[in-house]
């Protein structure tokens, strides 16, 4: 990660990627979400969390 800067609730980098030589660079914004933003987007969207893989990793899917 190269170039990060936070100005909350945003965050902004550059990804870098060695590609069989090729050098890839992949520049971002995200919205860091709030428990309770991200609770109600994934409602929105149907889905529920079913588990947290990691603080930036979660699995979400549909009810069964």
């Amino acid at each position: 990660m190269e170039d990060v800067h936070r100005d909350p609730p945003y965050v902004s980098a550059v990804s870098t990627f060695d590609i069989g030589g090729r050098y890839v660079r992949q520049p971002f914004t995200a919205r860091v979400l709030s428990e309770e933003e991200l609770g109600a987007e994934l409602e929105s969207a149907g889905l529920q969390l079913r588990r947290r893989m990691s603080p930036t990793l979660l699995e979400a899917g549909r009810d069964a």
